[in-house]
């Protein structure tokens, strides 16, 4: 990538470099649990910026993994698109082997799986 781009990468990113808040709970070694956590968490990153919010869930029963995607109706889906993503690699980063993960961005938006 040109410098040009990295910068204009960085300015877009920016706003969402801070996480405000990530909880984790529950650690876990069970490796088809964390493996849904990941489907669950990459899922929300493609389908919440649409219509800002969105649910899913995997994983066989028992052992399903629920999540929830949220960006504030004030920002636009592109906006809520980097913010998500950028969120969504702190929450797998910071709750890698946790059964319960949430993380936010200001008011702007959320994610949450358990």
């Amino acid at each position: 990538m040109g410098f040009h781009l990295h910068l204009l990468l960085l300015v877009l990113l920016l706003p969402f470099a801070n996480c405000d808040e990530t909880i984790c709970r529950n650690p876990t070694k069970n490796k088809d649990i964390l493996s849904s956590i990941k489907k669950v968490v990459k899922t929300l990153v493609e389908l919440t910026p649409a219509t800002g919010y969105s649910e899913y869930s995997s994983g066989k029963r028992g052992q399903a993994v629920h999540g929830v995607g949220w960006c504030s109706p004030y920002i636009n889906s592109i906006n809520c698109a980097i913010c998500v993503a950028v969120i969504s690699a702190n929450l797998l980063n910071s709750c890698k082997d946790s059964l319960f993960g949430s993380t936010w961005s200001g008011d702007s938006c959320y994610l949450q799986y358990d």
